[in-house]
């Protein structure tokens, strides 16, 4: 099973915690968290398949968000 990773880059407030969390984060100088080597799938919407042994990291990244713009759902 595998996992990905929505994030609602529109969203997001620049607070930084998930990039404190997980090095698959950065803050850009424009305020906003980036999910590295995320694919566009629609304006401000990012999109990232992560391992089975990423998720638990991944799932403290997006819960520590204070907007919920980050999202991690199940690829079937």
């Amino acid at each position: 099973m595998s996992y990905k990773i929505v994030y609602d880059k529109n969203s997001c407030i620049g607070v930084g915690q998930c990039a404190t969390m997980s090095n698959i984060w950065s803050m850009t100088n424009r305020g906003k968290a980036e999910l590295k080597d995320a694919k566009e799938v629609s304006p401000g919407i990012f999109e990232l398949e992560i391992p089975d042994e990423a998720y638990s990291k991944e799932l403290q990244a997006a819960n520590s968000c204070p907007v919920s713009a980050i999202k991690i759902v199940k690829v079937e």
